[in-house]
């Protein structure tokens, strides 16, 4: 119950007046059902006494009735406060849990984006979260109304004869124990399917997706993906299905217990009105009283053992917001300098495990990066170029060594580096957002906004466009614009220009631009860097000419460096790459020559 108490404090702490709201409509609510018995009480009652002897006190009848009046409007009431509170307290919780995680996922180390269980943990947390979150602590509250609602019931049965509070608790203690049983079965199966669930979600989104939809038309796939999506889901489906039925069977036999009971008690109110002890009044409130009672036991146990269930949830998302607590090293790193003057990078013995992997992606790198200067890393994929960027920039914490800016961990300067990645965001916002995430203090500054797209060769064809720099792109929303594969990477790319960062790291920057722009980039290269210090990886092998300083990787370790003429005399691991790559393109050239003749 530890998670349920911080569930119900956090509630407590934050929506208190509305907590106490709900707490007032409980315990009215709990006194209704008994309200209710004595008023149904002394109108049969009277109306026994006028068919017997033609005298009431008609003034009792029109209170009575009055009263019955009252409380049925006073429930209404109530009911409908219930629901406005309860969702009031909800939504609120809601924004309130879903900033706590968008702050950890915000917070938490990049690494765990690569573990599995981190993604299960996430989506267990997620989907109606204030509904599922105050869910457990309202059942609480339903305990405690109901409770009120048993006590009071069993004092008015007990009015009339011992056996009816105990032939009622009777029908309850099964029960209780099979609910708490099949709350915990069906908590369990939720969280066995999860990477079930996950994957046909997965193969659901990938084929409602615009981007992933035309390979699956091209290559014809759907129907095995739709197969695919079909056996995980109804594999899913029959597990749940076969839980749902074995609760229902045994809910027969509880049921038919249950009404035994009422049976039971029914001969005992029989007595008691053949010896003239009730009236007959009494006779039908005892009924109502018995199976009220009933009633509100099961419901009582059920809340009881479904507490487990519920607050299951609630255990997930704290181990969620727990998960891997070494969220930011920056608070455990103190920084050894200013954040001033040269801004040098320093790899010492640097090395790095992807999770549940035993091969070092980068083994035992030793790097310095002076300030100024511009480093292209080169090498075959797999080679552990983009790994070594991402623990440049502070996504990856290292497994060994250490990499320093300007004598700092990178967490602590990262508002100092700008990245443009070869993954890189498409945003479905405007331009001007797009653009400006890459320096969110000037995302209100057009001039700058601007500089960094004409940098970017962007800035015409941004002019082009209906709202220029209000355009929203993408085609999620009404009244966007979608650009190519190239135009989405000039946007990014004059995202990572717009940074007034001392570091610029550039995974492969112009993949997806055409020859020209591409040509024009690169012969611009050094007057758009300027004298910050640059390292840019790049498959293709001429560009890292432009490049004061070659790096050279092969199987997660620096192989060779040294400039362009340095490395070609080598006549090493550089000079394969750059040789078959030439031979290509001139075997290209060749072909295209035969064509023409």
């Amino acid at each position: 119950m530890n998670y349920l108490k911080r569930a119900s404090d956090f509630v407590w702490k934050e929506e208190k007046l509305f907590f106490i709201y709900m707490m007032l409509i409980k315990v009215f609510q709990g006194f209704i059902p008994y309200l209710s018995l004595l008023v149904v009480a002394g109108l049969i009652n009277n109306v026994q006494i006028y068919v017997t002897s033609h005298r009431v006190d008609f003034n009792i009848i029109i209170l009575l009735l009055s009263l019955q009046f009252l409380i049925a409007v006073i429930d209404s009431i109530l009911t409908r406060l219930e629901i406005v509170v309860s969702s009031t307290i909800e939504q609120r919780v809601e924004y309130k849990l879903k900033q706590r995680i968008l702050g950890k996922v915000i917070d938490i180390q990049y690494k765990n984006f690569e573990d599995h269980k981190f993604y299960n943990y996430l989506q267990r947390s997620q989907g109606d979260l204030g509904s599922r979150f105050f869910q457990p602590i309202n059942t609480l509250l339903d305990i405690f109304k109901v409770s009120i609602t048993v006590v009071t019931v069993f004092v008015y049965l007990f009015s009339f004869h011992w056996l009816f509070p105990l032939l009622s608790l009777l029908s309850a203690v099964p029960m209780y124990f099979f609910q708490k049983y099949y709350g915990m079965k069906k908590f369990y199966l939720m969280k066995y399917q999860t990477p079930s669930a996950r994957e046909h979600n997965y193969i659901f989104s990938l084929m409602t997706s615009r981007e992933s939809n035309k390979e699956i038309r091209i290559f014809v796939i759907g129907d095995y993906l739709k197969q695919k999506w079909a056996k995980l889901f109804s594999k899913n489906n029959e597990e749940i299905i076969g839980l749902i039925t074995k609760h229902q069977r045994v809910n027969i036999f509880l049921d038919i217990f249950t009404a035994f009971i009422y049976a039971a008690s029914t001969f005992v109110i029989l007595e008691l009105i053949f010896k003239g002890l009730i009236k007959i009044g009494d006779f039908v409130s005892i009924g109502q009283g018995i199976k009220r009672a009933q009633v509100s036991i099961n419901i009582l146990t059920n809340n009881i053992a479904s507490l487990y269930e519920k607050q299951l949830f609630i255990k997930d998302y704290y181990f969620f917001l727990h998960y891997a607590d070494n969220v930011s090293p920056k608070n455990k790193i103190k920084q050894n300098h200013k954040m001033e003057g040269k801004w040098e990078v320093y790899f010492k013995n640097a090395s790095y495990n992807y999770p549940y992997s035993s091969k070092a992606s980068i083994n035992n790198i030793n790097l310095t990066i002076s300030s100024g200067e511009k480093i292209a890393i080169v090498g075959e994929n797999g080679s552990g170029k983009s790994t070594l960027i991402k623990c440049l920039v502070g996504l990856y914490d290292l497994s060994d060594g250490e990499v320093l800016i300007n004598g700092s961990h990178p967490s602590l300067v990262h508002d100092k580096i700008s990245v443009i990645f070869q993954d890189f965001g498409k945003y479905d916002f405007s331009v001007k957002e797009n653009i400006g995430f890459g320096r969110i203090s000037k995302i209100n500054e057009p001039e700058i906004i601007k500089q960094a797209a004409m940098q970017a060769e962007v800035h015409k064809l941004i002019d082009t466009l209906e709202s220029k720099y209000d355009t929203r792109l993408g085609r999620m929303f009404e009244n966007s614009t979608d650009l190519s594969g190239g135009q989405w990477q000039k946007i990014a790319l004059a995202r990572a220009l717009v940074s007034d960062a001392k570091i610029i790291v550039l995974d492969e920057p112009t993949s997806s631009l055409d020859p020209v722009t591409e040509a024009e980039i690169f012969k611009n290269f050094k007057t758009i860097i300027g004298t910050k210090t640059t390292i840019f990886i790049s498959h293709r092998m001429y560009a890292s000419q432009y490049a004061d300083r070659i790096v050279v990787m092969k199987d997660g370790q620096i192989v060779e460096s040294g400039t362009h003429l340095e490395l070609i005399d080598i006549d090493g691991e550089y000079k394969r790459l750059y040789s078959l790559q030439a031979n290509m393109y001139s075997s290209e050239k060749n072909r295209q020559e035969v064509l023409m003749t």
